[in-house]
């Protein structure tokens, strides 16, 4: 399908305000990452940018999304993802971060627009019923133009039960890890290495607001998944 993009800015180096219709990446693994990934559909950005190159950086981001029905088949308007990120760069050859981020839909909710506020927590306001996921990344810049990149970016886990060693709980996560080679070399740009691991049903969202047992038969089930569309999944169609 044929898609335009467009992009415009205003502000400073260190501050200034993005919005326009075209793909985004994320992550310091940019162009298969685990956070936004630049194969990820155009859709409505706008972002807000603090990051004057020192110790610390903020960016807060807005998109609108295409839903779907359950099935992939059809697409419906209003859903949103809304993400914050802050970064801490102790040394000039390393960078941590944390991020955080939530996908809803079928309303506007200012909530997750305020700044410095902890999304997962944010969400207890609306019922808890929105896709939130957590996660760090490290990014260190190594000799001889290499470079080691992480992320752990969490859907959902029993922190309790990893706190007391049972590692045979629930965890909804993805992991990735890559390593870089940039030789300054006119035939070869960038070699790297990267391993990707997503367990099951990481992205995914149970809607707990919907109760199979109201339906009369299976078939009114189905028929309800053809006609509504997923709010929550970690997509864009």
């Amino acid at each position: 399908r044929m898609m335009f993009t467009n992009s415009f800015s205003i502000g400073s180096d260190s501050l200034y305000f993005q919005a326009g219709i075209h793909r985004s990446s994320y992550g310091p693994i940019f162009d298969n990452g685990a956070v936004l990934g630049g194969y990820a559909h155009h859709a409505p950005t706008f972002n807000v940018v603090w990051d004057s190159g020192g110790m610390f950086g903020v960016t807060n981001t807005y998109m609108e999304l295409s839903a779907s029905n359950y099935y992939g088949d059809e697409v419906f308007s209003d859903k949103r993802l809304a993400m914050q990120t802050y970064s801490f760069r102790p040394a000039d050859w390393m960078e941590f971060e944390f991020l955080q981020s939530v996908v809803y839909g079928n309303r506007f909710d200012l909530v997750y627009f305020v700044p410095f506020s902890f999304l997962f927590y944010n969400q207890n306001m609306v019922g808890y019923e929105d896709n939130s996921l957590m996660g760090f990344s490290a990014a260190f810049k190594l000799p001889r133009n290499t470079a080691f990149n992480s992320v752990v970016f969490i859907d959902d886990a029993h922190l309790n039960d990893f706190m007391r060693g049972n590692f045979d709980t629930m965890l909804k996560a993805a992991f990735h890890n890559e390593f870089t080679w940039t030789p300054l070399q006119k035939n070869l740009r960038r070699l790297s290495l990267d391993y990707l691991a997503v367990t099951p049903y990481t992205y995914s969202h149970k809607d707990d607001r919907v109760d199979v047992e109201e339906f009369g038969t299976g078939q009114d089930y189905i028929d309800w998944l053809r006609e509504n569309a997923n709010y929550q999944n970690y997509t864009t169609y």
